[in-house]
């Protein structure tokens, strides 16, 4: 089988496992776990993990894909893939979505992830691995998510209400 076709084949075994597996909308594959079940090396994944995140981006069922690198050599370990939930039959919506009879809603959720940490130590000239800023992201989520409240009520209270 040519790699153009195995890519193919692991792409299509990521998105059908993950979508009828997720209860959330996210699966992620350990290459460990695609070598034993294609028989290939973990150097071939690493060598051809573009082109499988290249056939991942074509299905309509997947949102978004990101790679997560480990060890001192700093070798691909995991591939995470979000799907669109519509996909998904075992999807679980959340509170908010599962409630058709809310009477109030959440606004202006934000997110941040580990690139966001990289690039923020970067910009301090500190140079962070992605294991390094999920493990800054483990100990100073709590503070973030505190802070971050803080300052948006700060904001809130002296926004201007007059321009309903």
């Amino acid at each position: 089988m040519d790699d153009n076709m195995m890519e193919r084949q692991i792409a299509d075994y990521m998105v059908k496992y993950g979508t009828e597996n997720t209860n959330y909308g996210m699966w992620s594959f350990e290459v460990d776990e695609l070598t034993e079940k294609f028989g290939v090396t973990k150097q071939w994944v690493q060598e051809h993990s573009d082109g499988i995140l290249s056939e991942l981006y074509l299905r309509q069922e997947v949102e978004d894909v990101e790679r997560q690198f480990g060890g001192s050599d700093f070798h691909l370990e995991n591939i995470f893939i979000w799907y669109f939930t519509d996909f998904c039959p075992n999807y679980i919506e959340d509170e908010q979505e599962k409630d058709d009879g809310v009477d109030q809603y959440w606004f202006a959720p934000t997110c941040w992830c580990t690139d966001d940490v990289i690039e923020a130590a970067k910009r301090n000239g500190i140079v962070l691995t992605p294991q390094q800023a999920e493990q800054w992201w483990q100990k100073n989520e709590k503070w973030f998510k505190d802070t971050l409240t803080e300052y948006g009520n700060e904001i809130l209270f002296n926004a201007n209400f007059s321009e309903v």
